[in-house]
């Protein structure tokens, strides 16, 4: 009994695993199978016509990557429509084509599968669609006639909507297919110059279908054309809606503008039509057009805006600034509208509405800046000067060039504020150049081997580009600035180091710079009246390859008198029509005109050089030049003494006697003491 119940166990597992092989083998679902013991990861299937599920032998099957599209496996499929690719681990598109068959439709994409640790889809079934065709003939009377045909998806049956699927040309019998078409709902369009246009509209496309439009017959009519405008910046409209109507108000024909403004309608033929212009932020133009029987009629269109702005942003060099700050105030209110930082180029502020508007654009760093009044509709150009520059070439003693080294700049916006130092920067190359400046007075140091240079200090503009070639010296450099004791103003003045015949004069501000100067102790002598041994400054010392700043104060009340009595002497001898009125230095003058106001000094009650009384008459008149804190006496109407040839000295020698001259803008030659 007990061998008679283990083999009937034995039986029944031996059934149970032969029917689980069986299930094993027969039964593989349509959809995706693991199997364990495959070498390589792949997708196997058959390719199958969409409407009667008949294989499609002979169909390219290929798999690409979704990343790039790359395709990296491709096989023909058999007679059975069935095929098999091996695959890496990835994502991939599984893709088939065949002759006489199309996807769904534009969008459509394979089988999307994702292949990892070797995953292998069995079973795949790839549907392609018999494709629909559209054909026909186009005749003008009696005739075929060479026509553009359109086809434009309202919808495919992928879902895809509006969008042109292709276009082509009749033949000279007027004759066109057009292959390929996916199914879905379709307008078909014919257009001929001289004609109008046809449109057939809700054509239904099957699959496997051949639609055969018959005989389509095309009417003569006028082709209307143009360009449209903005009327204020007369720059085409891009975008803009050009509709052409017939006296009862239908339809037509319709267009949008091109890029540069431009439009064209297809063929009407109707002798009187209506046309109508509109684009966002512009008034509309509507307009009833008497048509003749020419071909082409141009109707050419301005546009005049309804609100908003546009601001143009530029400068002179096209890359700077690169960054503007804009905004916009109603005048009207005072109200700040509009604000953003923004870069080259077009702005348009389409929701702007009142006005008028002040349109201010400002640097990034805000050191400049442009401002204009606008109304409603405006095209606004701003134009921004771009930053300073310097270019600098650092030679060393010998004047060979230096391609290695540091250098900073020392930066102060006017001459009544500290200067102050930039980090140093590495450089190499035959220059360097140190951009995106504002409007200041700079220095530029360099030390390269050891040793320093360093330049005189310079005034840039906005928008200046300063060339400079700074050579090494030897020994060391003084960096003065010579000033009232007290006062701490600078002046000008004449600066000798004793001994050595070097000189130098300070400028309005009284900085100076000496170099070359000996490692031992020196003494400096200087001038600042109209005359007089000066003042000696001793023990000054340099180091070799160093630089010193140092002040000198010179006695105020002294510097003045001996200016005076200077003065008083030249003027006895019928000298002082020309040179520097003495009382600018009491500090009665001081900053009550700008440079290039001109007029009679304010001697007020103090002591001008004819008394308290009233100014002498006369034909001069006084100006204060650009940079200088001196008024100068301006004679009416004289060519330097020296000569009749052209400045500075005419066709003699330069006049001795350590005077200087210098033309106002008045165009006069005046004599500096």
């Amino acid at each position: 009994m007990r061998k008679k119940l283990v083999l009937a166990a034995c039986l029944i597992g031996a059934c149970l695993l032969g029917a689980w092989l069986v299930s094993m083998i027969l039964f593989v679902p349509e959809a995706s199978q693991y199997e364990e013991d495959v070498e390589e990861g792949g997708f196997s299937g058959v390719v199958v016509d969409g409407l009667t599920g008949a294989p499609i032998p002979g169909a390219r099957v290929y798999a690409q990557f979704k990343a790039d599209g790359h395709v990296v496996s491709e096989q023909v499929s058999d007679e059975s429509g069935e095929f098999s690719l091996l695959l890496e681990d990835g994502s991939y598109e599984i893709l088939a084509e065949a002759l006489g068959y199309v996807r769904r439709g534009k969008r459509e994409a394979g089988r999307s599968v994702e292949v990892l640790d070797k995953t292998h889809f069995v079973n795949g079934r790839i549907r392609l669609w018999p494709q629909a065709i559209v054909k026909g003939r186009v005749l003008a009377g009696e005739r075929g006639i060479v026509a553009s045909v359109g086809v434009t998806y309202e919808s495919d049956a992928s879902g895809e909507e509006n969008y042109t699927f292709t276009s082509l040309f009749t033949d000279e019998r007027g004759q066109f297919e057009l292959g390929r078409c996916y199914a879905g709902i379709v307008s078909v369009s014919i257009a001929a110059e001289g004609f109008a246009q046809v449109r057939l509209q809700d054509i239904v496309l099957r699959s496997g279908q051949t639609l055969d439009l018959g005989d389509i017959p095309l009417r003569e009519g006028v082709s209307l054309f143009g360009v449209v405008t903005d009327v204020q910046s007369m720059q085409g409209v891009s975008g803009a809606y050009v509709r052409a109507y017939d006296v009862n108000g239908a339809l037509l024909d319709e267009t949008r503008t091109t890029a540069g403004g431009e439009y064209r309608l297809a063929a009407i033929d109707l002798f009187r039509v209506q046309v109508l212009v509109s684009a966002d932020g512009y008034e509309d133009i509507r307009e009833v057009l008497q048509l003749s029987k020419d071909v082409n009629h141009a109707y050419h269109v301005g546009l005049r805006r309804t609100w908003g702005l546009r601001v143009m942003v530029q400068n002179d060099t096209g890359r700077e600034p690169e960054q503007t700050h804009l905004t916009v105030v109603d005048l009207g209110t005072g109200e700040r509208v509009y604000e953003a930082t923004v870069g080259n180029g077009m702005t348009v502020m389409d929701a702007l509405r009142g006005g008028p508007y002040l349109v201010r654009a400002e640097s990034s760093d805000r050191a400049t800046f442009v401002e204009k009044r606008a109304a409603t509709g405006d095209l606004v150009r701003l134009q921004l000067r771009p930053f300073a520059r310097i270019e600098v070439k650092v030679l060393s003693v010998d004047g060979a060039p230096l391609e290695r080294g540091e250098y900073r700049y020392t930066y102060r916006p006017n001459l009544d504020e500290e200067a102050a130092a930039m980090a140093w920067r590495h450089f190499s190359g035959l220059l360097f150049e140190v951009g995106n400046l504002s409007p200041g007075y700079y220095r530029v140091e360099v030390k390269s081997g050891g040793s320093g240079i360093e330049s005189a200090e310079f005034y840039l503009s906005m928008g200046d580009v300063r060339l400079m070639t700074l050579q090494g010296t030897e020994g060391g450099v003084l960096r003065g600035r010579v000033v009232l004791e007290g006062e701490h103003r600078g002046i000008r003045a004449d600066i000798e180091v004793v001994g050595t015949g070097q000189t130098a004069r300070s400028d309005a501000d009284g900085q100076f710079t000496l170099d070359r100067l000996p490692s031992t102790t020196f003494d400096v002598r200087i001038r600042a009246g109209f005359g007089g041994e000066g003042v000696v400054f001793s023990g000054i010392a340099v180091p070799e390859g160093g630089v010193v700043e140092r002040e000198f104060a010179l006695d105020a009340e002294k510097y003045r008198e001996e200016r005076r009595a200077t003065y008083e002497e030249r003027r006895a001898r019928g000298e002082t029509r020309r040179g520097r009125s003495p009382w600018s230095e009491d500090g009665r003058s001081e900053g009550m005109f700008p440079p290039s106001e001109r007029g009679r000094p304010p001697w007020g009650d103090g002591p001008p050089p004819w008394g308290d009384g009233p100014p002498p008459e006369g034909g001069s008149s006084w100006e204060r030049p650009s940079g200088s804190d001196q008024w100068i006496e301006i004679p009416s109407g004289s060519r330097p003494p020296w000569g009749d040839g052209p400045p500075p000295w005419g066709d003699g020698p330069p006049p001795e006697g350590g005077s200087s001259w210098e033309r106002t803008s008045s165009g006069q030659w005046v004599e500096i003491f």
